[in-house]
């Protein structure tokens, strides 16, 4: 599968959510067997969001070569350290694929503009 992610780069206010997501994703993908490549336009993105969001993958394709990320962080520090926080984040907090693909499916179902979003 191949994941554009242009359509939320065209808003702002979501961009915090989608390098959430992209971080949340590493617990999720290794249940399927399934290849996933993350496409950026990097004309797009301002520095600040490309190191976030390179630092979520644990692979990354550099200079045409599938490389492992050196700069990777893991999915909980990598959220701790953008919610400032320097706390153990509660059992709950890392979901299960079934509940992260619920939520998934939410806020896909849910009216444009709601809160759930």
């Amino acid at each position: 599968m191949i994941a554009h992610a242009e359509s939320v780069l065209e808003d702002w206010t979501r961009v915090n959510d989608w390098i959430e997501y992209e971080a949340r994703l590493n617990e999720i993908l290794p249940h399927y067997d399934d290849p996933v490549i993350c496409a950026y336009d990097a004309n797009l993105l301002s520095a600040a969001i490309a190191v976030d969001i390179l630092r979520t993958h644990p692979v990354a394709i550099i200079g045409g070569v599938l490389r492992e990320n050196p700069f990777f962080v893991r999915p909980a520090e990598f959220l701790l350290e953008r919610l400032g926080r320097n706390v153990t984040l509660p059992k709950a907090f890392f979901v299960t694929p079934e509940r992260f693909l619920k939520e998934l499916r939410q806020r896909r179902a849910a009216p444009k503009g709601s809160k759930d979003q």
